[in-house]
């Protein structure tokens, strides 16, 4: 699915106003918007969903969306879903940017991030799942979860591989790990990491009962690195930048896409959109590239909205 921008003199035709006025919806945090190498870009879709959203505003009472999370995102923004480590960077550079956020995470794995959106438990998910017929990220795990209203936005790209100690015997994919006997740590059920790894080791036709370890979960890639750094497990599937931080070797395995999914009328809402002004920031940029492993060419792009 291929997402319409409009350059501000477009959305100036379209609402019939002049530039300035666009600036000032912008300041406001009125408008659906997100700035991509310095200039403002509008999904179209969104620009005409916010159209229609006011046009009702105007018309009918205030009453709160049935799918709506009873906390005022104004109060703090609610994220859930994945873990990663740039996200951290993300939140702190949020938080001295924009004190009068508040920003709470919390690691529940891509699935869990989509079934609290589901159940309106958060305002925010963090999810990367491949979808291994279609190739998309995320787009048709959105759709089965039942939320038709979410606008997914890129935050970066990461490599993912396996990881092991310097001095060991090389593994170069999951299917070596029987012949070679080597012990696995493995991620929780629900997180984005468990799926790929549950995919490969599929396409390889091996059974997880034939990966030694493969009960064993780790909850975050820092605890994956810690597993294996210490001689807990030979291999584990984490971020590059966890092997660099611990001095581990990397073998990669994907390139994958890391999307932030809200519901379009919280895209509009001032705690989202600063989160987004982060995220294309120089400064983050710069987080990205000490780290090691993080791609932020399409750094707040929309990937796609439904």
């Amino acid at each position: 699915m291929t997402e319409t921008l409009l350059s501000t003199r477009e959305v100036a035709a379209y609402l019939h106003i002049n530039e300035k006025q666009v600036y000032r919806l912008i300041r406001n945090g009125t408008i659906p918007c997100t700035r991509v190498t310095g200039k403002w870009l509008f999904p179209q879709s969104l620009v005409e969903d916010w159209v229609k959203q006011n046009s009702l505003a105007q018309t009918t009472p205030h009453a709160a969306s049935p799918g709506a999370v009873q906390f005022e995102p104004e109060r703090g923004l609610l994220i859930a879903g994945s873990n990663d480590l740039l996200l951290d960077s993300l939140i702190d550079l949020a938080g001295r940017r924009f004190p009068e956020h508040l920003f709470y995470t919390t690691n529940l794995g891509s699935f869990g991030g989509l079934e609290a959106l589901k159940q309106a438990k958060t305002h925010v998910a963090l999810a990367h799942l491949l979808d291994p017929e279609t190739g998309e990220y995320n787009a048709p795990f959105v759709s089965q979860a039942g939320r038709p209203d979410l606008v997914a936005v890129t935050l970066w790209h990461r490599r993912l591989g396996l990881i092991a100690r310097p001095d060991s015997r090389p593994v170069r994919s999951l299917a070596e790990l029987p012949r070679k006997k080597k012990r696995l740590v493995n991620r929780q059920a629900g997180s984005g990491v468990r799926w790929f790894i549950d995919q490969q080791l599929r396409q390889a036709r091996i059974k997880p009962e034939q990966i030694t370890g493969y009960e064993v979960e780790a909850r975050t890639h820092w605890e994956v690195g810690l597993h294996v750094l210490q001689g807990r497990a030979d291999v584990g599937v984490a971020v590059q930048s966890v092997a660099e931080l611990l001095g581990l070797s990397f073998t990669e395995m994907v390139e994958e896409r890391f999307d932030l999914l809200v519901s379009k009328e919280l895209y509009f809402s001032k705690p989202v959109q600063a989160l987004l002004d982060v995220v294309t920031s120089p400064e983050l940029q710069e987080r990205a590239a000490a780290l090691g492993g993080y791609e932020v060419r399409e750094a707040g792009k929309v990937a796609f909205a439904l």
